[in-house]
Parts: structure tokens; sequence; C-alpha cells
């Protein structure tokens, strides 16, 4: 899955990268060397035009003069086209065009260089593309014919060097043994309990015994005493003081039976004090018991999670240790109005190309000069979208990897912080590739067809009778507008911007309106960024005064900006802050932790809780520790009695 995740979103993201390129170099009109894409020709404001003849420029009629958008290219003999190989305006779309049909015939190659021997390319079945298929759908898949995998579990287990494993298995047989043990430990207790007071209950019963039948073969008749409490007191007081339990067959003198008598006091009276201490200290110590829950809900989890006293010992291991983001965590994006507007349009940019005026529309100030605004302007919003639209689908295949539940605010927190670093990081590619291709743009002194980075210059050369011009170009340094000077010289001040107004042309342009929030520069790329999109919003007449000006309809049929929509732009922000959120008014994330819990899939919870003992656990663990107390003191009390 990651591998697959890896390869698709390498290719998404060169294809949208060279998609943005492609639109860049278009919008922004650049002009090549091979004249594919424009042509300069020059005309002055008595209408008497210069058409282009290879690298001279002769004077001529206007009737005779044709824009040349596009170069013709004419082949006199069609035998000698390349098959499947074609020119475009750009060489990059040239390539892209084209197929290497021909690459792959040896004699057509060597027809088309004769001078230096070179190998076709070799074709085979297992091939991943035909002859025939084109060079953008070769790019497309990076010109990688089959990707290979290798994995290598060995070489993740040296990386890994795992220094201790543990596992858990349930043996009945353990059971078993610490029930024996148990068992065992009770029974000698209770033996040492039984040996020394059978004999005194046993003693006891034979004394009434003898008693009674004492009393049945009296001859003389006589009350007994009744059984009083004294009496019974001084009774067990009797047999406790001639209590023996030392009592040996070998040691039968007075003074060894004294000894007996005493050591078996200091047995009861040890035996009495450790049982009084265990007692005590089994009911005030606290023991730590291990609770397992099979199958809890969610409910029960967030329950002890809120308790202080369990929180910090529940674990509650997941089952599925990773999940796709896109089952529980969701990214939507709302986009700037502009990016869905009409403002965008073909129809619009159509509208504008169709309002040309053959002299007004040279002077690169002039609106009906600039649907290359609009059309730079659709271009990034579309490289905004599929930005983001493949970081979004990218992001979804993302594992989040949880070995146990998070708790619900700590899985708040990581879903914010992961949707900050992934919008910021989103963002900062988008821009990347805008700031390499600006300053590209800059540091190679790029021209355009608007005519407004540089100057045509005229060198005079006569030749017998005729004027020949050559034209050479020059960095524009300043341009005159409605005969105010405004500097630009585009060497060092690329962001050198002029407004952009509704023109018309006569002996010289006039400005009919001034446009607010648009202009125009050296490259239209800056100049796009530090304009803004006031006058397109609905409680503007802009539409309407551009209308009256150039004697257009364009705002009976255009939908404006609605300026009553919540958004976190206002009408005079500039393109370049809408750039940098990338046309962007929320970022909506929705993670629901229920989702989360269900695809962790917690089969079992546990936890630690201290407790009291039990009184039948204590009697247990008595029963189990005289047995030991009651051995040693018999080995040691002899001795502390001597």
């Amino acid at each position: 899955m990651a591998i697959n995740d890896f390869q698709s979103n390498l290719i998404q993201t060169f294809h949208r990268s060279l998609t943005f390129l492609r639109t860049y170099t278009s919008s922004n009109q650049l002009i090549v060397a091979a004249n594919t894409a424009f042509s300069v020709y020059l005309y002055n404001f008595t209408r008497e035009l210069l058409a282009v003849t290879g690298d001279q420029i002769l004077l001529a009629e206007q009737e005779d003069l044709g824009q040349i958008n596009f170069a013709e290219f004419v082949q006199e003999n069609n035998s000698q086209l390349i098959s499947d190989w074609y020119v475009a305006c750009w060489s990059v779309e040239s390539l892209l065009l084209s197929s290497l049909t021909t690459f792959y015939n040896q004699s057509v190659l060597d027809h088309i260089v004769n001078t230096t021997k070179f190998s076709a390319l070799h074709f085979s079945n297992s091939n991943h593309f035909n002859l025939s298929t084109v060079i953008d759908n070769i790019m497309s898949k990076l010109f990688i014919e089959e990707w290979t995998s290798n994995i290598s579990y060995s070489l993740y287990y040296h990386l890994c060097k795992p220094l201790t494993c543990f596992y858990q298995v349930e043996k009945h047989r353990n059971n078993f043994l610490i029930s024996l043990i148990t068992l065992i430990g009770l029974l000698g207790g209770l033996s040492i309990m039984l040996r020394s007071s059978i004999p005194l209950v046993t003693r006891f019963i034979f004394y009434l015994v003898r008693r009674r039948r004492a009393a049945r073969q009296s001859a003389i008749a006589h009350l007994e005493l009744p059984w009083t409490k004294k009496r019974v007191l001084s009774t067990i007081i009797r047999i406790l003081v001639n209590l023996n339990l030392f009592k040996t067959a070998k040691h039968v003198q007075v003074r060894d039976l004294n000894q007996q008598r005493w050591s078996t006091h200091l047995f009861i009276i040890l035996l009495c004090a450790a049982i009084l201490i265990i007692t005590a200290y089994n009911s005030i110590n606290k023991i730590s018991r291990t609770i397992v829950v099979n199958n809890p809900s969610l409910d029960s989890i967030e329950k002890w999670q809120a308790d202080s006293y369990i929180t910090s010992s529940l674990q509650c291991p997941c089952s599925q240790i990773s999940a796709p983001y896109q089952s529980f965590f969701h990214l939507t994006v709302t986009y700037h109005q502009i990016c869905s507007s009409d403002f965008i349009s073909s129809r619009w940019i159509a509208s504008l190309q169709n309002a040309t005026d053959p002299l007004a529309v040279l002077f690169i100030a002039n609106l009906r000069s600039h649907p290359d605004f609009f059309e730079l302007l659709r271009s990034l919003c579309t490289f905004a979208n599929n930005t983001i639209s493949s970081a979004l689908a990218g992001f979804s295949n993302t594992q989040l990897v949880t070995a146990a539940l998070l708790v619900r605010q700590v899985f708040d927190h990581q879903m914010n912080s992961v949707a900050d670093f992934f919008i910021q990081s989103t963002i900062s590619d988008f821009l990347r590739l805008k700031y390499i291709l600006s300053n590209l743009t800059q540091v190679n002194q790029f021209i355009t067809e608007a005519y407004s980075s540089f100057d045509v210059e005229l060198a005079n050369v006569s030749y017998e009778s005729s004027n020949i011009f050559y034209p050479y170009l020059t960095a524009s340094s300043y341009i005159s507008i409605s005969n105010q000077t405004v500097l630009c010289f585009c060497i060092t001040e690329i962001s050198c911007k002029i407004q952009i107004g509704a023109y018309i042309a006569a002996s010289y342009v006039i400005l009919l309106y001034p446009i607010p929030g648009m202009f125009t520069g050296c490259i239209p790329m800056p100049s796009l960024l530090v304009s803004t999109l006031e006058c397109f919003y609905d409680d503007s007449n802009c539409l309407s005064q551009i209308d009256k000006a150039v004697e257009t309809n364009l705002s009976s049929w255009v939908t404006h900006l609605r300026s009553h929509l919540s958004s976190q732009f206002l009408q005079n922000t500039t393109i370049y802050i809408l750039l940098e959120h990338m046309f962007l008014e929320v970022w909506a994330i929705n993670s629901l932790f229920e989702r989360y819990f269900n695809a962790c899939a917690v089969q079992s919870c546990s936890y630690m809780i201290l407790e009291n003992y039990v009184a039948i656990e204590i009697i247990t663990i008595l029963f189990g520790l005289i047995g030991g107390i009651s051995n040693a003191l018999i080995f040691t009390v002899p001795f502390l009695s001597c």
C-alpha cells in the first residue's frame, strides 16, 4: 500500500508541476527564439506599419500587414516530413505532442542524421509503451517502464535490532500449581492449629466425662456447682497454665516439665503476636488488582479515562494498530469565489479578446491587451485545486499508527497538529514552484509578447537605394502613460506596476477609465500578484464604466463577485495574499473519535485498582503463614526459654 501511494504521489506531483509550468509559460506569453509562439512587428501612430521579414524590418503599408500568432511552416517535399513529430508554440508542447515512432526505424534515422551513426531504439513486446505512444503519455509515467520493489524483512530486522521479546501464554498448569501450593500452606497452618487445639479440646471433653461418671457412682448426693463465668475462666487459665506442647517421653522431671510449660507459654504469646501483626498489616495494606474487561464500550472507556485513580494504569490496546486517516478524519476546503466565477471562464477571456481595438490593444496598460491576466488567474486556481486534491488524496491514505487507544483530548490535539502541519506543508509545496519559476523568469530576462519588458530599437543601414532597418531588443527603462512617465527598469524592478485601464487610440492613447486594483508591469505574473479583485464585486460599478468606455456589454451577462458572502479576505486584498492562502477561505477539520475507536477495534481493556484484603483473604493468608511461623517458633522457643 505504501509503495503504491509513493508511486501515485510521485507521478501526480510531477504531472502537477509540469502542468503549471506549461500554463505559466503560455500565460506569461514568453517569446521563444524560434518564433513559433509570437512574431515581433512594429507600427507607428501615423499608421505606417513595419512588417517582419526575417531579421529585417521594412516600411510597409497597413493593408499588407497580418498579425502572426503562430509561425507557418511550409514543407516543399512532404516525403521529408518526420512521422509523428510536430512543432507547436513552445518546445515543451512540441515534445509532448510528438512520439518516438521515427527513432525506432534505423533507415529513417540514418537518412535524418547522415554524419554520425546513431542506433535506433529497440522495441520489444515487453515494453509498456507502444511505438506510437506520444511523449506526453510516456512522461505522465515518468518514462518508467516498470516499477520493481524489493522488500527485505531480514534487513528490517537488522535495522530494528530488538533487545528483548516477550509474550503472554495462558497455561492451566500454572493455576493448578498455584492452587496446590496454596493448599499445602493452608494445610500446614491448619495442622498446627489443630495439633495445638485438639489435645486441649480432647482433654477438656474427657475431663467432663470423668466428672459425670464420678457423680453417678458417688453414693453421697451433693449439689454440683454451677458453671459460672468465673469458674469457666479459672478452668481455662488452669488448662493454659498446665498446657505443655513440648512434652517428650525423655524429659519427665519436674524441672523439665516446668521448662516445657514456659516454652509453651512463650510459643503461644509469640504466635498470637505474629497473628495480630499479620492481621493488622493485611487489614491496612492495599493490594493492586488488575481488572480486565472484554469488548468494552466507548462510554465505559471514557468513564475510566475520566477517573483519576484508573486512567494512569488504563490500557486499551488496539487490535488494528494502523488505520488510514480517511476512516475517521476529513479535511474539506472552501475556495475563494473568484476560482468559480465567470471572470476566469473561457467566455470572459474570449470577450476581452473579441473587444480588441487594433491599435489600442498594443498598449500594455489597456484592459483589452490583458486576457492573459485572467488566464493566469485561472491557471493559479487550477494549480491550487490540483495541488490540494492530490495532497488530500495522499493524506487520506496515510496510516495513523497507535498501539493503544488514545484519549479523546489527545486524539483531538494530535489531529489538529497533523492538520496544521499538512496545511502548512501543502502551501509551502505549492508556493515553492511559483517562486522558482518567477525567479527564473527574472534572472533569465525572458521577454513577453505583451511588449512590457523590452524595447525594439532599429539600426538604419543604407544599402544602395533601399533603407533597411535591423531590429534589436533592449530592456525597457520607462513607459509613458497619458503624459506621465513611469520608470520600469525591468532588469532589476520586475515588480514595477502600472495601472490598467480602458484606453482608445488616436494620435496617442487616451485613458477613458482607470480600473481600480488592476496593474500590469514587466511580466504578467508579478503584475497579477500586486493586483486586487475589487473591480469585480457587485457593489462596484467598475464593469459598467468599462462597458461605457469601450462600448462593450460585459456587465450584461457576467456574474459579479458577491460582496455579502462571508470571507476572510477583504475586497482590496491582493492576489498575492490569496495565492499565499491557495485561494482558500476555510480549511474545515472534521475528526470523529467514535470512528477512530471503531478503527482501533479495542477487544479488551485492563486497569489496576488498590483495595484492602477481605476477611476470607486475611484468614487464608494467616493459615498459610501459621504453619511456617509455628515451625520456626517450635525450633527457637525452647532455646529462648532456657
